[in-house]
């Protein structure tokens, strides 16, 4: 589905060197089973991968972007009533969501909001069924999701009820003083340099995932232990239940096969790492986790560690903390190239040219 949900932060690597267990440390990331005993591991040391080259300065479009996210909670709002909604229109709107018939899901009386154009509940086609909508228009939305063995279709009931413009003010000395800061200039400089940063933050985590994809793909499993499953399902069950209300059964319901399915291949990647890390004796110490925690609580402006642990268990930090120093190792370990984002994700400069020549043949089959 589309539904924009909360993001855990627990999930991002967070980069901690940490591979040894200190002397008289206790492995808190240690099992009651052997991980190699299911898993056989493919090549995980002088991968080769490509990634993007430090950003030492953002173009003025993404400013403009940077800003704006910034701004945003300062915005006002316009109620469009004059005409439909279109591309960068704000719907608020609630739904009912069913599956086979079913009702799987519904916000009820919460009314959720999206923009048109952002893509964060529905995709692309899905959202083309909102354009040009009003305040009161009842919109159908269908939505085909497929995990490789089963195909499966939502149709979500919309209702709309109200269409506004977010209208961004100008930065100026008050905006950035309520942010703390002297100015408007200092607070522009800061939010640049944290998009900057964050930036950069995203391509080192793409490079570290693409690896362990590459392990992940390259190792064969053989079983696993009972105990991993039943605590994928409980985590993948309470993560369904919080961000969509209903649980893992209600999604799957007599489809036991791929509710199986399911959790094996979520189960898979926490199996590969722990197996590395039994390998390479990457271990999690509790000193470790408690720096873990305290980073995680100052990145994400939690009130305290007490807070942090109130929403994640020490269970789920430490298997979090074990990914994150198996990708570091793998990183480390790895063959990197670094290229441009232009080199990375290909030259727009010939898409362009091909595109010219297609629209130019085009209009000339036309005049024919």
């Amino acid at each position: 589905m589309y539904k924009k949900i909360k993001a855990m932060p627990v999930v991002l690597a967070i980069a901690l060197m940490m591979t040894g267990c200190q002397s008289g440390d206790e492995n808190l990331a240690k099992k009651d089973y052997s991980p190699l005993k299911y898993v056989t591991l493919g090549e995980y040391k002088d991968l080769e991968i490509e990634q993007i080259e430090e950003k030492k300065e953002l173009t003025d479009e993404e400013k403009a972007e940077a800003l704006e996210e910034k701004l945003s909670a300062y915005a006002e709002e316009k109620d469009i009533t004059d005409r439909g909604a279109k591309n960068g229109d704000y719907l608020s709107m609630t739904y009912k969501c069913y599956q086979n018939g079913e009702l799987i899901d519904e916000s009820g009386d919460e009314e959720i909001d999206t923009q048109l154009g952002s893509y964060t509940f529905f995709d692309e086609d899905g959202e083309a069924k909102l354009m040009g909508c009003k305040p009161g228009d009842t919109k159908t939305v269908e939505i085909r999701e497929d995990d490789g063995e089963t195909e499966y279709t939502y149709t979500y009931e919309v209702t709309v009820n109200r269409v506004y413009e977010s209208i961004l003010p100008e930065l100026d000395d008050t905006i950035a003083k309520e942010e703390g800061y002297d100015s408007a200039q200092a607070m522009e400089t800061a939010v640049y340099q944290q998009a900057l940063e964050s930036m950069n933050e995203d391509y080192l985590a793409s490079a570290k995932d693409e690896l362990l994809q590459l392990v992940v793909g390259s190792s064969e499993t053989n079983g696993y232990p009972q105990s991993l499953y039943d605590k994928t399902y409980e985590q993948m069950n309470s993560s369904y239940q919080d961000f969509f209300g209903i649980s893992i059964e209600d999604v799957y319901g007599d489809d036991t096969d791929g509710l199986k399915s399911a959790i094996e291949e979520t189960l898979v990647q926490e199996l590969v790492v722990e197996a590395l890390a039994e390998k390479e004796n990457i271990t999690v110490t509790q000193k470790q986790l408690d720096e873990y925690k305290e980073s995680i609580v100052a990145l994400y402006e939690y009130t305290d560690v007490g807070e942090l642990e109130a929403e994640f268990t020490d269970e789920i930090l430490i298997d979090s903390l074990l990914n994150a120093k198996v990708q570091d190792y793998l990183l480390a370990n790895a063959k990197v190239t670094y290229v441009t984002e232009e080199e990375y994700y290909g030259s727009t400069d010939e898409d362009e040219e091909v595109f010219d020549d297609i629209e130019e043949d085009d209009v000339s089959d036309e005049e024919l």
